[in-house]
């Protein structure tokens, strides 16, 4: 019989890849019912937002979204098994960025004052070479994010 040995390089292994996979669902889970929402339900987000739920646009949770977009640029080999954001959960954390943005005014000026616009377009070229949906993502939230300087 083989008794397995316990490693604490293996059990750390383990937990960061557990906590990545919970991270990246959790991620996916938000992402898609902020979009949910903000589909269905426009005005009840924005209240939300604005009243219920402050810490969502909190500048720790925001700040939090934005460690994600480091993840465009980053290869999956070096993320896999990994806390770190890959390229598919920085198109997500930029999907939740442009959603905040548009639906919450402290969102948005966070976002910007936090010199987000350069790392969307570092996303955006990224995503066009290597990842369709983080291209999109990225477009489509500074087109939101920008809205209101481009009408002036």
């Amino acid at each position: 019989l083989h008794t397995p040995v316990q490693n604490t390089w293996a059990a750390d292994s383990g937990d960061e890849r557990h906590g990545g996979i919970m991270r990246a669902l959790c991620l996916r889970a938000f992402t898609n019912s902020l979009g949910l929402v903000a589909q269905e339900q426009p005005t009840l987000l924005k209240s939300i937002l604005d009243v219920q739920s402050r810490h969502l646009v909190s500048r720790s949770f925001i700040n939090a979204l934005l460690d994600d977009l480091a993840g465009a640029i980053r290869p999956p080999a070096v993320a896999q098994g990994t806390r770190l954001a890959s390229a598919h959960e920085a198109a997500l954390a930029i999907r939740c960025l442009g959603l905040l943005g548009e639906y919450s005014d402290v969102a948005k000026s966070q976002i910007i004052n936090e010199s987000v616009l350069g790392s969307l377009e570092k996303a955006r070229a990224t995503g066009k070479a290597t990842h369709d949906i983080l291209a999109e993502e990225a477009d489509r939230a500074y087109t939101r994010l920008t809205e209101d300087v481009r009408s002036c």
